[in-house]
């Protein structure tokens, strides 16, 4: 799939979420995470959504629930305090059930819905979940 956005606009648009967000992200994994961010940019899967405070991501691989319902996309929130605590549950070196579990929240979803994933919509999900830890 050819980009829809070229690499300079989307990383305005990652600055735009920073900014939004008045999150300053760091640390080892983040250069991975903001590379992860400006290529699902690039390719008209993440945008912010200041209007409902959200990021949205198209998802690469729709998810069907039980019920039949397809979920083509996400929403992820800003996670509040209470949703954050639930990476002290999580030892060190648990990084993926912390993240599942906090796009469960960010997303207001069940964790049973978010571990349904692609694996390419994982990695874009902790891109998104790492602005905030």
């Amino acid at each position: 799939m050819a980009d829809k956005i070229c690499r300079e606009a989307a990383e305005e648009e990652v600055q735009r979420i920073i900014d939004f967000w008045e999150v300053d992200p760091e640390g080892d994994g983040w250069e991975a995470s903001k590379k992860r961010l400006i290529f699902a940019i690039q390719k008209g899967r993440v945008n912010l959504d200041e209007e409902k405070k959200c990021i949205t991501l198209k998802l690469a691989s729709p998810i069907e629930k039980e019920n039949g319902e397809v979920i083509e996309e996400l929403n992820f929130y800003e996670p509040r305090g209470n949703d954050l605590e639930v990476m002290d549950r999580h030892k060190e070196n648990e990084l993926m059930a912390k993240t599942l579990h906090l796009a469960s929240k960010m997303t207001r979803l069940p964790l049973g819905i978010i571990k349904r994933m692609a694996s390419r919509d994982v990695s874009t999900m902790g891109a998104i979940a790492s602005l905030f830890f």
